[in-house]
């Protein structure tokens, strides 16, 4: 038997601008990859978003390899693009095995199989164990629910969910588990289009391909911000030791030509004790390898960051969200203003880039609110300001205080969640979606036709004259798709192969 992980193509449904501007490494499935390398399972990998491919080109790859199982990745963004995926797979090979797994799994497992008959299984939480584990069991010619020896029925978090012989939802975990995150095998990215890879502009400092590389140094989050599936998916946070982090890095640098790595991590500061760790071993090895990261703003001070910037760290991108010193309060991300103002000063300090994440339609958001986190983000200046209207997504508080408030719309429809385009999801109890997407588009204008703002572009490109290419780019975007209307949703995208 042959497993296939599937990375299906979204970009053109979900970031009509996005193909040009970074095309994301699927570090999960790179993850699942490694640890059926360990297993000797013989498997295969294609990245239908990296290559380009349109929906219907995807499926003909996939039935030209035939897979006995395959495997695929999705949010809630995605779910619907998998279903149907699946579903046509399902048509022309009724034999071939499916299995999803992924953020909007780990939310709604159950349902998810209920809802989507193409789905044969679903993995709430890590992948690595059900899936390898699932391999074993069919190989073997069992099922789940009669292989004692890797499966029990539970009604815990995690595991697999799946129709059993009556049509009924079953429920197991594997025997086997991870004591540790550091028991899982390093990500696996030979049998990846590497030369797709790229990060957006202002973090590209001119590495390509397989020279870009991503990490994860841990899972999940400690903090519980209500817009955010992290504080509350199953498993809780976890994290990997320095040493363990350090081995895949030098592994990404000698084996594979790795030089720009990118830590996905929420919060890579909430081990400072491991960070600095980390950052003096990297510093030792010699290695000449530059990074960023998400980081929190607090804690942050010079120690931290100058050990950082020393290891090779060139930017941190910020979750601040509001500035509005009363709503952020209520978010659950236990920050202040005077914390993010702090965080992104000292970053300015160690002449690290900073971006800084912003939100509207938040809960409690207002005209008044929204207008203080325009100015709280001309304020800090970083050198990106992100800005995205609030969506409720699964698995988050804010999903479940929609849904008792009936805020969301009756007849939605997953693929309707997304970031950056106008629809229903993105209403408050207090904003008309209109409401919100109209602060949406006055952020960016006023945020980059600055005068201040563009002071700081111009400095930047004289101190590091590689980044004029990525603020040309910038620009040009900016022109091209606002039309004077302003929104960074780019109707002109190249069209897909």
């Amino acid at each position: 038997m042959n497993v296939l992980l599937l990375n299906s193509p979204y970009i053109d449904s979900i970031y009509d601008f996005k193909q040009e501007f970074s095309v994301e490494y699927p570090l999960g499935l790179a993850y699942l990859a490694g640890m059926m390398e360990q297993e000797k399972i013989p498997n295969d990998v294609l990245d239908a978003n990296a290559l380009g491919l349109s929906l219907d080109s995807a499926i003909q790859r996939i039935l030209n390899k035939k897979p006995d199982i395959l495997g695929l990745t999705a949010t809630t963004t995605t779910i619907i693009i998998c279903s149907k995926i699946a579903g046509k797979i399902k048509e022309k090979l009724p034999n071939t095995i499916t299995i999803v797994g992924g953020a909007h799994l780990s939310a709604f497992p159950d349902a998810c199989i209920e809802e989507f008959p193409s789905f044969d299984y679903a993995v709430q939480g890590d992948g690595e164990l059900p899936l390898v584990e699932l391999y074993h069991t069919l190989i073997e010619g069992k099922t789940v629910s009669n292989d004692s020896k890797r499966w029990v029925p539970t009604e815990k978090k995690g595991g697999i969910w799946f129709r059993d012989h009556c049509g009924k939802i079953a429920h197991y975990e594997t025997i086997r588990q991870f004591k540790h995150l550091d028991d899982i095998p390093f990500a696996n990215r030979q049998k990846f289009p590497n030369d797709k890879y790229r990060v957006g502009p202002l973090m590209d400092i001119g590495y390509r391909g397989s020279q870009i590389g991503k990490i994860a140094g841990s899972r999940g989050c400690p903090y519980r911000c209500v817009f955010c599936s992290e504080g509350k998916s199953w498993p809780p946070y976890r994290s990997r030791t320095p040493e363990n982090i350090f081995k895949e890095m030098e592994t990404m640098y000698h084996k594979e030509g790795v030089r720009h790595i990118f830590f996905v991590d929420d919060t890579i500061n909430v081990r400072t004790n491991d960070l600095m760790k980390l950052s003096e071993m990297i510093i030792k090895s010699g290695m000449k390898i530059y990074w960023h990261c998400y980081a929190r703003v607090h804690p942050m001070d010079d120690e931290i960051l100058s050990a950082m910037k020393r290891s090779g760290c060139f930017g941190i991108m910020f979750g601040i969200e509001s500035g509005d010193p009363h709503l952020i309060k209520t978010l659950g991300k236990n920050i202040n203003l005077e914390q993010a103002r702090n965080a992104i000063r000292l970053s300015k300090k160690f002449d690290l880039k900073t971006l800084a994440f912003f939100m509207f339609g938040l809960p409690g958001d207002t005209p008044e609110t929204c207008e203080n986190t325009i100015r709280f983000a001309k304020e800090l200046n970083p050198d990106l300001a992100f800005f995205s209207m609030t969506v409720p997504f699964p698995g988050t508080e804010l999903y479940d205080n929609y849904v008792q408030s009936k805020v969301l719309p009756t007849n939605f429809t997953w693929d309707a969640f997304t970031l950056h385009k106008k629809n229903s999801m993105h209403q408050t109890a207090n904003m008309s979606s209109e409401e919100v997407l109209y602060y949406y588009n006055k952020a960016h204008t006023v945020f980059y036709l600055r005068p201040r703002y563009w002071a700081r572009v111009i400095k930047r490109m004289i101190q590091h004259p590689q980044e004029i290419k990525n603020y040309w780019w910038m620009m040009k975007e900016f022109i091209l798709t606002h039309k004077w209307i302003p929104s960074p949703v780019n109707p002109g995208s190249r069209s897909r192969a």
